[in-house]
């Protein structure tokens, strides 16, 4: 009896928390909301569903599951993911809320009005809207003003959807705050009117208005493909009488965008401009100053060239290493660029005729380094020092998944020179016929990379001791060199 006592004392306190975890999310989502923080406040809606179905898992029938319900569909509905699957659950839970809500209760018309938003989110304009406007002249009258403005702002957006832009207008010119152009740039985005987000942009920029919606929708623009926008918007910016800390973010943003893309050219302009143009109103140890000093390192490094003097190619990544300003070592970026320049040095260095430790600094350059022509450099540098090592096949392969002007060529030489092989099976889209050989070489990567991490303790050990890191250097994040990796 003590111990079933015990157990369902846990079982009610895991119950609570999971309730309060749900509310203080849910708190905490509404306030970013109403400052315009719609982005963030995305993140802790989702995690108040979370929080509110953890509870409804374990509290079915109780007087807890008719809040743990509205708190889970406004978290589903409002997460800001478009979503059919997380709209459905958010309307199971928001209708089973609904049954047993007074039609004049606030809570019940929020749990309508996330329920419209879930249908504007899913492209259902005229439905949502019908949905929102009924809403509008719903007569609850303990409704939050900031619930009701939210009515208002996403009918805008179905309006913008639907294509009807002199109602979007309207509707929010009706909101009569100075924060209209946001409200517009929200229903702009949601709609994906990237001409109308740019337009907007564009008159903030003149206006020198800087809110954290704008790298939002920076970032949103430049994943859409819309790079032009992105940019024109950042370059207006730049131009734009804000202040430097402004200009530095915007400028390691644009930079950050370019480096994804591979445009290193925009990308090495942006780091420039924060370490010269910005640094005389900058602090030498500002976190931007440091962000762009890093950004152009990692650039540097990523334009070497591996070659067949893999202890050459090791003192040239040492030195640029090393060459960096004294405040830029002590952020954490550094160190962990450190580590991977470590682990790549470790790597690339083994004399190993299998080609496991040059095959695993490719991939230690690509995922780590985030330097492309590096990695691809690597594996072609290994298939011509080590031409029959077991590991040079599947070099090729990722190199030509990499290099797009190589590719024909190299999975030609793939297929010629090891036709027999499970990487020239993978190519030609057949079953690996030789899974001896496939485990093999798994074998020998993840062999040879227990040995290369604790090299690498060593050389961050010794490079500490020599003043060159910090104290506690950082490892990376790179991924074990077993399976099928190349991709």
């Amino acid at each position: 009896m003590a111990l079933t006592a015990v157990a369902m004392a846990g079982v009610r306190c895991a119950h609570f928390n999971g309730l309060y975890n749900a509310r203080a999310a849910s708190a905490r989502a509404d306030d970013l909301r109403a400052r315009g923080l719609e982005d963030s406040a995305s993140v802790w809606y989702d995690r108040a569903a979370q929080s509110a179905e953890f509870v409804l898992a374990r509290s079915a029938g109780t007087t807890s599951e008719h809040e743990a319900r509205l708190l889970a569909g406004r978290g589903l509905a409002m997460s800001g993911v478009a979503d059919p699957s997380l709209c459905d659950r958010a309307a199971a839970h928001l209708t089973a809320f609904a049954r047993s809500e007074p039609t004049t209760s606030a809570d019940r018309w929020r749990a309508e009005l996330a329920m419209g938003v879930c249908d504007v989110r899913l492209g259902r304009f005229t439905r949502g809207a019908t949905r929102l406007q009924g809403l509008e002249t719903n007569p609850v009258a303990a409704v939050p003003p900031a619930d009701r403005r939210e009515a208002v702002r996403w009918r805008a957006r179905a309006a913008l959807g639907a294509g009807d832009a002199p109602l979007a207008d309207s509707l929010l010119q009706s909101l009569g705050t100075r924060e209209a152009r946001w409200d517009r740039l929200a229903a702009a985005r949601s709609a994906e009117n990237w001409r109308l987000v740019e337009t907007l942009l564009l008159e903030a920029a003149a206006d020198a208005d800087v809110r954290p919606a704008l790298y939002n929708a920076i970032e949103a623009a430049d994943a859409a493909g819309q790079r032009g926008v992105s940019e024109r918007i950042i370059d207006a910016y730049e131009i734009a009488d804000i202040a430097r800390r402004d200009q530095a973010q915007l400028l390691l943003l644009s930079g950050a965008l370019a480096r994804a893309r591979g445009d290193t050219a925009r990308a090495r302009v942006a780091y420039v401009r924060v370490t010269q143009r910005l640094a005389t109103g900058l602090r030498a140890d500002s976190a931007w100053l440091q962000a762009a000093t890093v950004g152009q390192l990692a650039m540097d490094i990523g334009n070497l060239g591996a070659a067949n003097d893999s202890g050459a190619l090791v003192l040239r990544l040492r030195a640029l290493l090393f060459a960096a300003s004294p405040a830029a070592r002590g952020s954490v970026a550094y160190e962990q660029l450190a580590s991977a320049v470590a682990l790549y040095a470790v790597l690339a260095a083994s004399d190993d005729s299998s080609g496991a430790g040059a095959y695993l600094s490719g991939e230690v350059a690509r995922d780590s380094l985030k330097a492309s022509g590096l990695a691809s450099a690597t594996w072609r540098a290994l298939t011509e020092r080590w031409p029959i090592a077991p590991l040079a096949p599947r070099a090729l392969y990722a190199a030509a998944l990499l290099d797009q002007v190589r590719a024909d060529s190299l999975q030609s030489v793939l297929l010629a020179r090891y036709p027999a092989t499970p990487m020239a099976d993978v190519l030609r889209a057949e079953t690996v016929r030789d899974g001896a050989a496939q485990r093999r070489d798994d074998g020998l990567l993840a062999g040879r990379w227990i040995i290369a991490r604790r090299e690498q303790e060593d050389t961050l050990r010794a490079w500490r001791a020599r003043g060159l890191l910090s104290a506690q250097a950082l490892m990376p994040e790179a991924g074990v060199g077993g399976g099928m990796r190349a991709r």
